[in-house]
């Protein structure tokens, strides 16, 4: 009976010296990660340090790199490489990788660790259906947003002093000008502006109208002008599609000599006969003609009784008035 019993004690005594063993040769897994909690914006990359106990014991490393719930990426070696993997995410999300290590006999789940990722400030990107020269106001064109990293609002800046908010955006040029367009896109995490798409848009061609005046009347129809010479105009350019920077009026004539560059003139003729006021209007889309009718202003001269008194005598006067009779029948100017 006594060596029965030093008997199971002894085969107890072994039993707990192997259940021991057992126990302290477990592996525990463990891992940190660098850096950890919130990331900030993707693309991120971080370290996983695997911290595991009987690290000589596990047969298997498999990391759950997204967590429960995103199990789409694994990592799963037999030689953790230096303890240590990294792994880059491009996704925005939270996470909560775990990992698992497997030894003989069973495996040992770790607790997972909290991660998070967020889009970065955006990039202000767009496109257009047209650009650069579009020709004569007004002008349509199409604004389309390809922006990047999720940007919540938008702001459009066309150049002329209009904005919209709305994308895409059709936006109608309804002036002619030089335009620099652009979008600055906006996110929780910033903002951006985009480079300048160049519009320009044209004028219309001018439409070159005026409008002579005379003491006593408007000269809206044909006149037989008669008075003593010099005869003066006043002559007013009303042109139609005028530009600021660029209109420009040049006036010429028979009976007088001089071109004149501003709006508005005066005509002095110094002889004779049948008159023409021409204007030629110009801006930046180019230029244009107008000439009053044929036979629209007549500029009669003083007859014989206005001979001139001076010593020249009587035949001086009337010699003078023939020459000017001439001058107007074959031409000349003034």
């Amino acid at each position: 009976m006594k060596s029965i019993n030093r008997i199971l004690i002894s085969v107890l005594i072994v039993l707990l010296f192997v259940s021991a063993a057992l126990a302290v040769e477990l592996p525990n897994a463990t891992f940190s990660i660098t850096p950890s909690g919130h990331l900030g914006a993707i693309p991120k990359t971080v370290s996983f340090n695997d911290t595991s106990t009987e690290f000589a014991s596990i047969t298997a490393w498999n990391l759950s790199i997204q967590g429960a719930g995103n199990n789409t990426v694994w990592y799963n070696t037999t030689s953790f490489p230096g303890t240590n993997y990294s792994y880059t995410y491009s996704l925005v999300g939270n996470f909560t990788p775990y990992m698992i290590v497997e030894y003989a006999g069973g495996s040992n789940q770790s607790a997972s660790i909290s991660v998070d990722t967020v889009w970065g400030a955006p990039t202000a990107t767009f496109t257009t259906n047209r650009s650069g020269n579009l020709g004569i106001y007004p002008q349509t064109v199409l604004f389309t947003d390809t922006s990047t990293n999720n940007a919540s609002t938008r702001l459009w800046q066309f150049g002329d002093g209009n904005t919209s908010t709305v994308t895409p955006v059709a936006y109608t040029y309804l002036g002619w000008g030089n335009w620099s367009a652009n979008l600055t896109a906006y996110s929780i995490e910033g903002s951006a502006l985009s480079a300048n798409v160049k519009m320009n848009v044209s004028h219309k061609l001018p439409i070159a109208l005026f409008v002579c005046t005379r003491p006593g009347g408007d000269l809206n129809k044909t006149y037989n002008l008669n008075g003593t010479r010099p005869f003066t105009l006043v002559c007013n350019a009303t042109t139609i599609n005028p530009i600021t920077a660029w209109d420009s009026w040049s006036w010429y004539g028979t009976g007088w000599a001089s071109n004149q560059t501003t709006r508005n003139v005066s005509v002095t003729f110094t002889y004779g006969g049948y008159k023409t006021v021409s204007l030629i209007a110009g801006n930046e889309a180019g230029f244009n003609t107008s000439s009053s009718p044929a036979h629209y202003i007549w500029v009669m001269k003083p007859g014989p009784q206005g001979f001139d008194p001076s010593p020249q005598g009587v035949f001086g006067g009337f010699w003078q008035w023939l020459m000017d009779f001439f001058h107007d029948i074959f031409g000349g100017s003034g």
